[in-house]
């Protein structure tokens, strides 16, 4: 991909996967085995493959992913997994200073998401997710803000609308003064009502499905149960996305100076998100050649957005405030 000019970005995420259950995680100690294997493993990884990316994410989504403990402070009076993550740029600069081949790379901070509630989105978030906002999100947005270690910042554009990833840049651009990319962007969370919903009863009849079946529950049984592309297609075709999201938001995100945006390719298991993925990977049968039929009318509106791309209508962004 890099040498045919494509933008790599890259995650190192799941630092603590073997003591997610452990509170508090070992990674997460300075001074434990675990913490210096990470930070070894991240500097072997930079050395040896950064040469071929342009971004390297330090982490997925952390927000969610420690223990309360993790979050509590340490001596320093930094909460641990902050301190983890500052040592963690801090390898990664050390890294990429050590070879001038790895400049071009990108040092960027830990992926974000909810990111519209700041700006009055998001209005069903429960208070424990409130709280993660403002007590893990903002600290962590505020580090890496200051950091000389960290180079841009990571948000995931989990959207509703259209009006969410705006409100998402524009928390960004007030806030936090670094060039960002949004290395997820979808509008799954449109779906979620149309998910709990019963399915269509015509649709339901038409297919002999049970009386009452959510559609969540129906696509959690493709899973098991592929079924056949028309059929999925047909299911698909009744969620509620907005057929401008894709254009409007790539339109929006390079108007405030996105340095680069990602989209989904293929489904994953996560039933939230398997509604709007560019192919159907695990809910419809593979082709005879191993490959993943299409989703519905997401490459049609991608497609679009390429079209519109090479017209020349999204003229190149203006550098970012820095």
């Amino acid at each position: 991909y890099s040498k045919a000019g494509v933008k790599v970005l890259a995650t190192t995420f799941l630092w603590n996967r073997e003591q997610r259950t452990a509170t508090p995680c070992p990674v997460s100690r300075r001074g434990t085995p675990a913490w210096d294997l990470a930070l070894a493993n991240l500097g072997h990884f930079v050395g040896k493959y950064g040469k071929w990316l342009d971004y390297l994410l330090l982490d997925n989504e952390p927000q969610g992913d420690y223990s309360d403990a993790d979050w509590e402070p340490g001596a320093d009076g930094k909460p641990h997994v902050m301190a983890f993550l500052e040592a963690l740029a801090a390898r990664a600069q050390a890294a990429k200073k050590a070879d001038p081949a790895l400049a071009r790379l990108v040092i960027t901070a830990p992926g974000v998401f909810n990111l519209c509630w700041f700006e009055g989105g998001r209005t069903d978030l429960k208070a424990d997710r409130i709280a993660e906002l403002e007590g893990r999100v903002k600290p962590m947005l505020a580090w890496a803000s200051k950091s000389a270690d960290i180079e841009a910042l990571d948000a995931h554009a989990h959207a509703e609308s259209v009006d969410d990833v705006a409100k998402i840049l524009e928390y960004l651009r007030k806030n936090w003064k670094k060039p960002v990319v949004l290395a997820e962007w979808d509008q799954a969370l449109c779906a979620t009502a149309w998910l709990n919903a019963p399915l269509d009863e015509s649709y339901r009849a038409k297919y002999g499905l049970p009386d009452r079946m959510s559609k969540r529950k129906y696509l959690e049984r493709c899973y098991s149960n592929r079924i056949p592309s028309a059929q999925w297609n047909e299911f698909i075709e009744t969620a509620p996305f907005d057929p401008n999201f894709v254009k409007e938001s790539y339109a929006l995100a390079n108007r405030y100076g996105v340095k680069a945006i990602l989209y989904s390719y293929s489904q994953y298991g996560v039933t939230q998100f398997d509604t709007c993925e560019l192919r159907a990977s695990r809910t419809v049968p593979l082709r005879a050649d191993g490959t993943a039929e299409w989703n519905g009318r997401f490459p049609e509106w991608f497609r679009e957005l390429i079209r519109a791309y090479e017209a020349g209508h999204f003229p190149a962004p203006p550098a970012p405030a820095r």
